[in-house]
């Protein structure tokens, strides 16, 4: 073989590398079709992805119990709160929520009139635009059910203005955007939502060279967990989709 064939060669079997590289480095989300996510993989999405993230309030107790023994025993229990926060604006995260959706209505075993339905409403859910907002969900839940509880009315009966002053969005420049709506779940679901607007005086809430974006909440008193800052980061480098930043 000539010099200039093996240096083709050599060419061609490094972009083929390349190639299976960029291939073996792209997520379920840009390979596959959203309808065939499956359940494990639209979890993954909507709780540890590059929209989505949980954090976890925690405080070991020892607690004696008096037994008919002569010897005590003690008990740790570990008592906890979870936040799962999304940025449910952005496409993917949609698209896995509709695709749970159907997962959990065992769409395979729907006929013909019922898929085309269910379709329908799924693609007008997924095509929802957010032009001047950001939408961010966040959902909550304890191992303690008294707990659950207080959150639940905690949450229920927070306004929009309080909201502005506990809730915010932020930028890798340090702005703090507050949220322009505030909406509980409905009955006693344990989610809310939270709008962000999009633009601040004009100027898009996230710029190019915005290395991250953040969400901060402030989680109430409840049993013996005290308030505490939630503070979430989430990398805009990897929130992109076909080369098109998501959120």
């Amino acid at each position: 073989m000539s010099s200039r064939s093996y240096v083709r060669s050599l060419f061609v079997a490094s972009l083929a590398l390349a190639s299976a590289s960029v291939v073996c480095a792209q997520q379920f989300w840009e390979k596959k079709d959203y309808r065939h996510w499956s359940k494990d993989e639209c979890q993954k999405l909507l709780v540890d992805s590059p929209w989505a993230r949980e954090f976890k309030i925690a405080k070991t107790t020892v607690e004696l119990l008096q037994e008919t023994s002569p010897a005590d025993r003690s008990r740790v229990e570990e008592p906890w709160v979870r936040y799962r926060i999304q940025f449910r604006s952005a496409l993917p995260v949609r698209r896995a929520v509709a695709r749970l959706s159907a997962i959990d209505a065992k769409y395979d075993g729907f006929s013909e009139e019922q898929k085309l339905n269910f379709d329908t409403k799924a693609e007008k859910y997924i095509s929802t635009t957010f032009p001047d907002t950001i939408l961010v969900h966040v959902s909550y839940d304890s191992n303690v059910t008294s707990y659950e509880g207080d959150l639940a009315r905690y949450w229920h009966n927070q306004t929009p203005g309080q909201m502005q002053s506990t809730a915010f969005l932020m930028n890798s420049r340090g702005a703090k955007v507050e949220p322009v709506r505030y909406v509980p779940g409905g009955g006693t679901r344990p989610e809310f939502d939270l709008y962000f607007p999009r633009q601040i005086n004009g100027q898009p809430v996230l710029l190019p060279d915005d290395k991250n974006i953040s969400i901060e909440l402030t989680h109430p008193p409840i049993g013996s967990l005290p308030s505490q800052r939630i503070f979430l980061e989430f990398r805009t480098t990897k929130m992109s989709v076909g080369g098109q930043l998501a959120y």
